[in-house]
C-alpha cells in the first residue's frame, strides 16, 4: 500500500513540474544519471532553433561551440563527479542567429541519497550581454581618447577595443580623402583567425561597396556579414568605419 500511495505521489510531482516547466520563459531540462534526455519543455527547442526531436544533436552543438571549447568535457565530468554544471557561451542557431546561452545545471536525488540526475535551465542572455558590451565599450573607448599620444594611435585602440568586445572579425578605419587624417590612408584590427590573405580580399571588397549611409550590406564572399559606417566631425566626412565578420568553415 505504501508503495501505491508513494508511486502516485511521485507521479503527481512529476506532472506538477512539467506543467510548471511548460510555462517558464526558459528552457527546462531533465537527466538520467547517464546524461540522457528524459525531458525538455517546450520552450528549449525554441531557444536552440529546432524540432523537439533534434534537441539531443543542438546540445551537442551548443557544448561544441562553447568558447572554452571544453564544454562537452565539463558537461560529462558533471556527470561522472554528479557535480553542478555552469556555462555560458556563443551559440549559432541553424537559423544563422547568433546567442549568447547560459546554461546552469544542478544534480538531484532519490530520497535514499542516490544519483537520479541534472535538472538545468538554458536562458538566453543575449540582450543582457549587449548591454554589457555596450557599457564596457564606452569605457575603453574613452579611456584610449585619453592615454593615446596621437589620432592614429587612439583610433588603432579603439578598433581594437571594437572587435574584441563586439566580436567581429576584422575592422578599419579608412580616411576620407578630403580629410588625411592617418598618415597611411587606413588602420586596421583583424583577429587571429584573419590571415594576410583575408585583409587584401576584405578591404578590397569593401572600396567595391562604399556606401553613402549607415546601411548593413547583404552577405557576400568572403563575408557573413559586414557594415560600413560613415564617420563625420563638424559636418565634414573624416572616413569610414568598416567592420567585417567572414565565413568560417
Amino acid at each position: 500500500g505504501e508503495v501505491v500511495v508513494r508511486t502516485a505521489q511521485l507521479k503527481a510531482s512529476e506532472q506538477a513540474f512539467r506543467q510548471l516547466a511548460e510555462t517558464a520563459p526558459v528552457g527546462i531540462f531533465q537527466t538520467d544519471a547517464d546524461g540522457a534526455r528524459l525531458f525538455v519543455n517546450g520552450e528549449l527547442p525554441r531557444l536552440l532553433d529546432c524540432h523537439p526531436a533534434e534537441v539531443q544533436d543542438q546540445w551537442a552543438s551548443l557544448l561544441n561551440q562553447a568558447q572554452s571549447t571544453t564544454g562537452a568535457g565539463m558537461w560529462q565530468r558533471s556527470i561522472e563527479s554528479q557535480k553542478e554544471f555552469t556555462l555560458e557561451t556563443k551559440f549559432l542557431a541553424k537559423s544563422g542567429q547568433r546567442l549568447n546561452l547560459r546554461v546552469h545545471a544542478v544534480p538531484i536525488t532519490y530520497e535514499t541519497g542516490e544519483f537520479r540526475g541534472h535538472i538545468g535551465i538554458v536562458e538566453d542572455i543575449t540582450e543582457f550581454k549587449v548591454t554589457e558590451q555596450k557599457l564596457l565599450l564606452d569605457k575603453v573607448l574613452a579611456a584610449s581618447w585619453a592615454n593615446a599620444s596621437d589620432f592614429e594611435s587612439a583610433i588603432a585602440l579603439i578598433l581594437g577595443h571594437i572587435g574584441r568586445i563586439a566580436g567581429w572579425d576584422f575592422v578599419c578605419f579608412r580616411s576620407a580623402e578630403q580629410c588625411p587624417a592617418l598618415a597611411t590612408g587606413y588602420v586596421f584590427w583583424r583577429s587571429e583567425d584573419i590571415s594576410d590573405d583575408m585583409v587584401g580580399s576584405i578591404t578590397s571588397s569593401f572600396r567595391e561597396c562604399e556606401l553613402p549611409a549607415d546601411l548593413v550590406l547583404p552577405p557576400r564572399e568572403p563575408f557573413a556579414g559586414y557594415l560600413q559606417i560613415p564617420v563625420v566631425s563638424r559636418y565634414e566626412r573624416m572616413g569610414t568605419l568598416e567592420l567585417a565578420m567572414v565565413r568560417h568553415e
